[in-house]
Order: C-alpha cells, then sequence, then structure tokens
C-alpha cells in the first residue's frame, strides 16, 4: 500500500494528463488496478486508475535516484578522509610586514607565521626569506601562542627586521621553512597505533613592499641619511680653555632608527682650528669626537644634525650648545731694557771701571756660593739615599691632589708639568743598588718591583716630554691613562 502511495505521488509528479475521472489513461491490454485514496493522503478526492507500466517505470527512476545518491556520499567521504589525511591541509605559512610603505634606510618589523592545526609537528627550522637588497633577514627566536577562538591550533611567530635601500616597487618573499609532521605509521605499524615523520618543505605568499623617496621639500642642507626618532647631547672639556690651547667636543646621537649612513656633526668657523671627527657606533648610537682649537675668544658655535622622522614625514634639526668658555692668555711680563742716566756720562772712566769690577767681584762670589751650597744639597741627597733613609714625601699626595684637579679642568700642561715635577722626585728614591768589585753600583736583578716601577718611571718621563718639548696633545684616554700611571709611581714612593 505505501509502496502505491510513494508511485502515485511520483506519477502524478511526472504531470502524465488525467482523464475526467481521475484515472491515468491506459494503453491497450494492461492490466489495471484500481486504488481508492482516503481523502488527506495526499490531498486527492477522486477516485484512479494507475496501470503496471507507470509502476515499472517509477521503480526504475527510484533505483536510478538511489544509485546517484550513493555515489555522491561514497565520494564525499572519500575526499573528507582524504582532507584529513593531507599534511598540508594542518600546516600553512604566511608573511605579513608591519607597513608596505617605507623610507629608504627604515627598518620595517616582518612577521612569519607559521600555523599548525591539530598536528604534532618537530624540528621546526627558522624561516628563510631575503630582503629586497638581497641579504638574508636573521629571525628571532619564535613566539607560541594559541589562535584566538581557536585553542587547538597554535601559532609559532618568527619576527625580523626589512629596510629598502632604493626608492620603487619591491617584493618581500616568499617565504620558506622546513619542518617534520608526524603521521599514522602504514603495514605492520599501523596496527600498534605507530607513527612517523613526513618532511615538508612550506612557502607562503610574498608581500608587496614600496620604499618611498625622500622629499626635497625642507631638507636641511647637513643631513646625511638618519632616518628614525633620535636624540643629541653636546660635552667638552675643559669648561674653561686659554686661546691656543685644545677643546675636545662630544656630540652624542641616540635613539631608534637608521644610522648606518648618518655622518657626524662637524665644528668650524673663523679663528677654529678644527680637527678631523673621530666617530664610534654601536646599537642606535653615534659618539662623535672632535678637537678644535680657538685663536681668539669666541662663543663657540652649537652644534646642529638633522634626521628625518618617518611617522611625521619631516626632516627634524637637533643642537646642542658648547659649555666651555674661551678666555685670552694672561698678559706676558715684559722686561723694559734699562736707560742709561745721563749722569752716568759725567762720571770720570776710571770710577766707572772700579765701579764695574767691583759689580763684576760680587756676582762672580754670588754665583761661586750657590754653587758650593748645591754640590752640599745634593751630597746630603745623596747620603740620605745611600743609608736606606726616605724623606718625608708627604708633599706628593698634595701634588697628586693637585694633578687630578688639571685633568678634571682639562689643564693639560698643568698635568704634565706636575708629572714631571714628580719624576724628579721619585726618580732616585728606593733603587736597590749593590757594589760590584770595580767599584760601580748597579741594580740588582732579582728586584723585579723596583723594575717596574723604574719602567713607570721612564715612560712617564717620555710622555711628558712629548707634551711640554713636542707639544703633542693626548686624547681623554691617554690623560686618564697617564694619571693612573702618575697614581702607581707615587703609590710605590710612599
Amino acid at each position: 500500500m505505501r509502496i502505491l502511495q510513494f508511485c502515485s505521488v511520483a506519477t502524478l509528479s511526472l504531470k502524465r494528463p488525467l482523464n475526467r475521472k481521475g484515472a491515468k489513461s491506459a494503453k491497450k491490454g494492461d492490466k489495471i488496478i484500481k486504488y481508492s485514496c482516503q481523502k488527506g493522503d495526499y490531498k486527492i478526492a477522486n477516485n484512479f486508475m494507475i496501470s503496471l507500466r507507470t509502476l515499472r517505470l517509477c521503480g526504475k527512476e527510484l533505483l536510478i535516484k538511489g544509485l546517484i545518491l550513493i555515489t555522491v556520499l561514497l565520494f564525499t567521504s572519500l575526499a573528507a578522509i582524504a582532507e584529513g589525511n593531507d599534511p598540508h591541509s594542518k600546516l600553512s605559512l604566511s608573511l605579513s610586514l608591519g607597513k608596505t610603505e617605507a623610507y629608504p634606510g627604515e627598518t620595517v618589523p616582518v612577521t612569519v607565521t607559521l600555523r599548525i592545526n591539530d598536528a604534532t609537528v618537530r624540528n621546526i627550522g627558522y624561516p628563510r626569506l631575503a630582503s629586497p637588497n638581497g641579504k638574508n633577514i636573521a629571525f628571532s627566536p619564535p613566539l607560541q601562542e594559541s589562535e584566538a577562538g581557536a585553542p587547538d591550533v597554535i601559532l609559532h611567530r618568527f619576527i625580523g627586521q626589512v629596510s629598502g635601500v632604493k626608492p620603487g616597487r619591491r617584493v618581500v618573499g616568499p617565504a620558506r621553512l622546513d619542518c617534520e609532521v608526524m603521521n599514522s605509521a602504514r603495514g605492520s605499524a599501523a596496527f600498534f597505533g605507530g607513527q612517523e615523520p613526513e618532511s615538508l618543505k612550506l612557502i607562503s605568499i610574498a608581500a608587496p613592499f614600496t620604499v618611498l623617496p625622500l622629499p626635497l621639500s625642507g631638507k636641511p642642507e647637513h643631513f646625511s641619511g638618519a632616518i628614525g626618532t633620535f636624540f643629541l647631547s653636546v660635552t667638552s672639556l675643559p669648561a674653561q680653555v686659554v686661546t691656543g690651547e685644545p677643546l675636545t667636543v662630544t656630540t652624542t646621537i641616540r635613539g631608534v632608527g637608521s644610522l648606518a649612513d648618518a655622518a657626524c656633526p662637524t665644528i668650524t668657523g673663523l679663528d677654529l682650528q678644527s680637527f678631523p671627527v673621530k666617530a664610534t657606533r654601536g646599537a642606535s648610537q653615534l659618539i662623535c669626537e672632535q678637537v678644535v682649537v680657538p685663536s681668539s675668544v669666541m662663543r663657540l658655535a652649537p652644534v646642529t644634525w638633522s634626521y628625518f622622522d618617518p611617522e611625521q614625514h619631516r626632516y627634524t634639526v637637533l643642537s646642542g650648545e658648547v659649555g666651555s668658555s674661551v678666555v685670552a692668555q694672561p698678559p706676558a711680563v715684559v722686561t723694559q731694557p734699562a736707560i742709561p742716566d745721563s749722569t752716568m756720562a759725567k762720571v770720570p772712566s776710571n770710577r766707572k771701571s772700579i765701579f764695574t769690577s767691583f759689580f763684576m767681584l760680587f756676582v762672580l762670589a754670588v754665583v761661586v756660593v750657590l754653587c758650593v751650597l748645591t754640590l752640599l744639597l745634593r751630597k746630603r741627597g745623596k747620603t740620605m739615599m745611600k743609608s736606606g733613609l726616605h724623606s718625608d714625601f708627604s708633599h706628593l699626595s698634595v701634588m697628586l691632589q693637585e694633578a687630578e684637579l688639571a685633568v678634571s679642568n682639562g689643564n693639560v700642561d698643568l698635568f704634565y708639568n706636575i708629572a714631571f715635577e714628580v719624576m724628579q722626585i721619585t726618580e732616585n728614591v728606593g733603587k736597590p743598588y749593590e757594589a760590584r768589585s770595580d767599584g760601580i753600583r748597579v741594580i740588582r736583578r732579582s728586584d723585579d718591583a723596583e723594575r717596574h716601577r723604574l719602567h713607570e718611571v721612564i715612560y712617564m718621563t717620555a710622555s711628558c716630554d712629548k707634551v711640554r718639548y713636542g707639544r703633542i696633545l693626548p686624547n681623554a684616554t691617554s690623560l686618564l691613562s697617564d694619571l693612573e700611571c702618575l697614581k702607581k709611581i707615587i703609590s710605590h714612593t710612599l
């Protein structure tokens, strides 16, 4: 009964014509089966007749539709199984840039993300990615986190930096990464639930990158190519310099950005002798040291330096004042020649000669007395050294304090003059002598500490001669090194 009801619906759906009595047209020789539908089953109230031929056609149609449905379900299941076993469907590699437009030399963060969806992955390598200038980008260790809204999805983020060189349109990527994914084992190992690794080479999609040209409007004359955000500070030694003496100006530039092509600021001007700048580059900093010698009393111009701010899209000029002041040298004492008195011409020649003779004898006596006193003092000093007695060297501590004060004030000449006096005092102190058979004294070879002290004295004396006679001005590092050497000599003496 149910089959007949379903067939009647299928027959009616074919839209075959019905006669007035509600029955299908039957051919000659067909057996007719009369079936009466209940009212409300299919919204048909009249009796109708259906033939056996129509029933056979309905069965074939049902069979064909059933086979098509089974085939579609089978292929859908196979596709789902194949997609679930494909490791590439569980792993993906993506590439993203912090910004798609930048200026030459500006650094832009680049992120390579490995997305793992419900898979076991091991031996994850670092991404291989070349920057627009052809150099490989170095990445930091990966950051592991879960994807928002999908706790089963693990993300490995590799972060690096890329910078543009020449203006134009560029392409960054694609990024490449090697790893191993664990799949179900095959053969007998699959029966026990084993797994085996499969090597994968993932490739991301390249990202467009545009390098913009620097604007020409508002570009300072002394701009040298620094791009980012920076700060400038200026220090100078000594705080007060005399005309003709050297002044060291140190400019420190720090910030965030690229200083690869940046140049140091230079100090120039009239009546100012400028020496080459010494540049020291570090991590996001540039230290510039320059020595200048003013020849007249002046106020040094401020140090100026400029950079381009990519966030504000404009140039910025920085300046720093030189705190040292330039003063004039003290006037030299000029001795006026003695003007002969006109009354001397009236003195007779014989009296003048007698006066001259007495004066010469007085001068000669004074010279003789000074020579005798000098010899006595030297002899006394040698006697004290032979006896091993040391005089009071407490004044050396005062001289050391004066030397430290001269270094802090940048007075190079005063420091080396004090050091030379100390060398004269400590040169013969504590020498361990021994007498040979021929009467000549020599230093004992076993006293290594004394030899080291003598070497320091020789080195310090040579440094004093370079500055006092050779006029070779040391830099700040050499000046501090000589101060430490002077401290060691005085400590060994005391």
